[in-house]
């Protein structure tokens, strides 16, 4: 079995409702994937294709998606929610530069963006 379907596996065991345990066992899932030989073929095709975005895995029973992105140097990506979802990032080879952001409210009332933290992600980091 290659580690895509051990990642799948893995997760699918330990999911269940948002916990620390849960985010941790992700994430630990998650790291194990990065360390991936770039020989498997789902690997070696993200390699070759470089797609901005690429779906790798959808469960169908709880929800959880896997999805692989390739981040051109310079591409800004404006400040987004998930929502009700939560994400864990992970760096397979190179950098990303993140930050974190609060809605706040300012004198007039209007909601604005603060910047809280940036950081970079290199590879081999996971990071909720």
């Amino acid at each position: 079995m290659t580690s895509l379907p051990k990642f799948v596996q893995a997760v699918r065991a330990d999911w269940g409702p948002l916990s620390s345990e849960v985010i941790d066992a992700c994430s630990r899932h998650l790291a194990d994937l990065l360390n991936a030989d770039p020989a498997e073929p789902w690997l070696a095709d993200l390699h070759r294709d470089q797609p901005l975005a690429r779906e790798l895995y959808r469960d169908p029973d709880h929800g959880f998606v896997l999805l692989a992105h390739t981040e051109p140097p310079g591409l800004y990506r404006p400040p987004h929610d998930h929502g009700r979802g939560w994400v864990i990032y992970a760096v397979e080879r190179g950098e990303q530069e993140m930050s974190t952001y609060r809605r706040v409210h300012d004198a007039r009332g209007a909601t604005v963006l603060v910047r809280r933290e940036t950081f970079v992600l290199r590879a081999g980091d996971v990071r909720v």
